[in-house]
């Protein structure tokens, strides 16, 4: 049972690396403007990766074939396939942020906040309500295995 726990932590740890990653390819901050025409950062929710994402999937299955011995068309044909292996990883990345967001409030919140945001784990703690260390690591480790449930479900 330990050996297992350790492995689903091992596992989705490594996923929420590569999600990290990915989210920081997206760059989303939203700006807004007070009255005085000064910008106003904002932090970006879960939905907004989500949605952003959803387009990029959208935008990309209208994409032709192209077949043939020309250089040109073989070279349009090694693109579309990188464009469809892109693809491919932003389905994983969006079924992803969706099971993130099937998670308890303070456990989204958690792997957002530690992998998307990639905000300090003092401030973390702090925005789980003033915990210490041990629960911050406790509650990644829950959440950690509630998003493998999730997942193996899907």
């Amino acid at each position: 049972m330990k050996e297992e726990k350790e492995y689903i932590h091992k596992e989705m740890k490594k996923k929420m690396k590569q999600l990290q990653k990915y989210t920081a390819t997206l760059r989303l901050r939203s700006i807004l403007y007070d009255e005085s025409n000064r910008s106003l950062e904002v932090e970006d929710d879960l939905v907004d990766y989500l949605n952003y994402t959803k387009s990029i999937i959208n935008c990309s299955s209208s994409r032709k074939t192209y077949y043939g011995g020309d250089p040109v068309l073989s070279a349009m044909e090694k693109r579309h396939k990188n464009q469809q292996e892109r693809k491919k990883q932003d389905e994983d990345f969006y079924v992803l942020l969706l099971a993130i967001q099937q998670l308890p409030e303070l456990e989204r919140n958690l792997l957002f906040d530690l992998y998307v945001r990639n905000l300090d784990k003092k401030v973390i703690e702090l925005r789980q309500g003033g915990i210490v260390e041990s629960t911050l690591h406790r509650r990644l480790n829950r959440a950690l295995e509630h998003l493998w449930e999730y997942l193996k479900e899907v």
